[in-house]
């Protein structure tokens, strides 16, 4: 999707192993590109929203989110642009998170002339339990890739996420004792991974990936766990100190370039 010389770029901004519980609103990528996102829990809270270039978000959890992965729906493009205005989303990767029981899953809002978006590699994301549509589109989205995307159980309807860029089979999420969601020996998206996304080397968890990949942003792994949904008690200066999970690195070769 992208040319050799924006993969080789260094990421402009990472945003990773984060809790956006209860009571947030949004981490908004309201202007700058190439932005990483990953390893991040989205609770309750109204998820992600996208403007710019070149975004790779991969390996998060939402769950009960009134909106979860908001690609917004672009007004100018910057530069030449004003600042004010809002930079259509061109050549962002949503791929590997999981999405369960959310109010609205994956979304763009209506915009009065709205620029939509361009070039979405929208693939190998886990989509269970949305009340409405699991996609749901007010606006143009071209030139985008669909592939290996699950939605199962509960989900309204598949919405604007064209018939050959999903498939609907029981992914086997089961809750642990923490609430997460997660996959379960034998579930049939181990290793179901489509495509070519060699940066997407670590989990939710924090566990490494390595190919064959598993749909969704958890990979079934007997590997100690890093990275969880944190609790108060857990954050601020008087938290203890914990290990973080080894960041990924963006890979020299552009996935499905």
């Amino acid at each position: 999707m992208a040319s050799a010389a924006e993969a080789c770029r260094q990421p402009d901004n990472v945003y990773r192993f984060n809790t956006f519980g209860e009571g947030c609103s949004e981490l908004s990528l309201r202007h700058g590109n190439r932005c990483l996102v990953y390893g991040n829990f989205f609770i309750g809270s109204d998820g992600i929203r996208i403007f710019g270039k070149d975004h790779k978000i991969f390996s998060n959890y939402f769950e009960r989110c009134h909106r979860g992965i908001h690609i917004g729906n672009g007004d100018t493009l910057i530069p030449p642009g004003r600042l004010t205005g809002h930079d259509r989303p061109d050549g962002v990767q949503v791929v590997f998170n999981t999405l369960v029981n959310n109010t609205n899953s994956v979304m763009m809002i209506t915009r009065r002339n709205g620029l939509g978006a361009t070039r979405l590699a929208f693939a190998n994301n886990l989509i269970c339990g949305a009340s409405g549509k699991a996609v749901s589109f007010g606006g143009p989205v071209t030139n985008a890739l669909w592939q290996g995307n699950i939605l199962w159980a509960g989900t309204g309807s598949a919405g604007d996420i064209p018939a050959s860029g999903f498939t609907s089979v029981d992914p086997q999420l089961k809750p642990d004792s923490a609430g997460e969601y997660r996959l379960q020996p034998g579930s049939p998206v181990i290793g179901k991974a489509a495509g070519s996304y060699p940066y997407v080397n670590v989990d939710m968890d924090g566990q490494e990936r390595h190919p064959p990949l598993d749909i969704g942003a958890d990979q079934f792994s007997a590997a100690p766990v890093a990275n969880g949904i944190l609790t108060p008690a857990e954050v601020g200066p008087d938290a203890p100190e914990k290990s973080e999970p080894a960041p990924t690195k963006p890979a020299k070769d552009a996935a499905n370039s």
